[in-house]
């Protein structure tokens, strides 16, 4: 079940990505910057959901050290 949450919300996330600039321009955004993930499986998943895997996109992953974070 949790599963089945998961990929619901990867699929609707990646749909609003994926309609990012379509008002504005033909093409959707070249670039988009996510921040606060959890880890790069996260955007992987992302990319494999329906809307977004037949788009051209990319990542460039970046750890911070967040002192907000730390226990």
């Amino acid at each position: 079940m949790e599963q089945i949450k998961i990929l619901d919300k990867a699929n609707r996330i990646s749909r609003a990505i994926s309609s990012i600039g379509l008002k504005e321009s033909c093409d959707p955004a070249i670039l988009v910057v996510l921040t606060k993930l959890e880890n790069k499986g996260v955007i992987k998943l992302l990319l494999k959901a329906k809307p977004l895997k037949d788009k051209d996109y990319d990542y460039y992953g970046r750890l911070y050290d967040d002192p907000a974070r730390k226990v």
